[in-house]
């Protein structure tokens, strides 16, 4: 049995973070059309929210200012199938590989294109803003809380 899993947790964050997000990392974007329809980009069945807009659809309480994707979609794919424009300065959607094996469901919600709240979690809490560790601290209530407490 664990010892202390809320200790776990946090450890599982800082490093994902620091160590494995970042090799992970394949590009900052933008919306080609704005975006104010990211709800309804067609990312397909390989690409995923997390961060900002995958908390707002988890819990309806954030506005997302930033996007992120997990996909093993090529550069072709992401501009010409998901509208994004490459732009490493200015870009509002960052871009990251997939680490799972895509054929487990346990790591992703495809019904709402959302990776695990887990990760989603942990991608909240990365970013040191306040409102979205205030959303992270949501999403731990409503889908963390009962497995780690």
């Amino acid at each position: 049995m664990l010892g202390n899993k809320q200790d776990l947790l946090s450890n599982w964050v800082t490093a994902f973070n620091q160590k494995l997000k970042p090799k992970l990392f394949r590009g900052k974007y933008r919306f080609a059309n704005g975006v104010e329809n990211w709800k309804v980009l067609d990312l397909g069945n390989t690409a995923f929210w997390s961060g900002e807009p995958a908390a707002a659809l988890l819990t309806n309480y954030l506005q997302p200012g930033a996007w992120t994707i997990y996909t093993n979609a090529d550069r072709k794919a992401l501009i010409k199938d998901f509208q994004l424009i490459p732009d490493m300065k200015g870009g509002n959607v960052e871009v990251y590989s997939t680490f799972w094996n895509e054929q487990d469901n346990v790591f992703v919600n495809k019904r709402l294109k959302i990776v695990n709240p887990l990760l989603v979690y942990a991608d909240l809490v990365g970013t040191g803003n306040d409102r979205n560790f205030e959303t992270a601290k949501k999403i731990y209530g409503q889908h963390l809380k009962n497995i780690v407490e």
